[in-house]
């Protein structure tokens, strides 16, 4: 079988980190290059950074906020109504200033890599 659409609800729970990577590598690879539309419903928003190019957060049955992971991790105002926090790294990201915030910590790397590297030359 391979239906268009995929829906996994919390398929990481009870992994530990190492493995809910793996198991959201795969549904990646589904999406990327199987063409199948995967959707996971999750409360681990470091993953959800991480993996998904779309991110909807629903507060009481409604769509608050829809949109690329780092615009809505941004979001932190509307997100407090759901009882969800941005990742560490966008959070410290998101007061920093920087733009688009880090959605990992390897980008967080880089970006202070780089920024580090700018001051420097400056």
């Amino acid at each position: 079988m391979r239906p268009d659409v995929v829906i996994v609800d919390e398929p990481t729970t009870g992994q530990d980190l190492r493995e809910a990577h793996a198991i959201m590598a795969f549904l990646l690879e589904l999406a990327r290059h199987e063409g199948q539309t995967v959707i996971v419903i999750t409360h681990a928003m470091q993953l959800a950074a991480a993996y998904a190019d779309l991110v909807v957060a629903l507060y009481e049955g409604r769509v608050i906020a829809a949109g690329p992971p780092e615009d809505v991790f941004r979001q932190e105002d509307v997100l407090r109504r759901t009882m969800v926090k941005p990742p560490a790294v966008i959070a410290l990201g998101n007061r920093l200033g920087l733009n688009p915030p880090p959605l990992t910590l390897e980008e967080a790397f880089r970006a202070f890599l780089n920024g580090a590297q700018e001051v420097a030359q400056a």
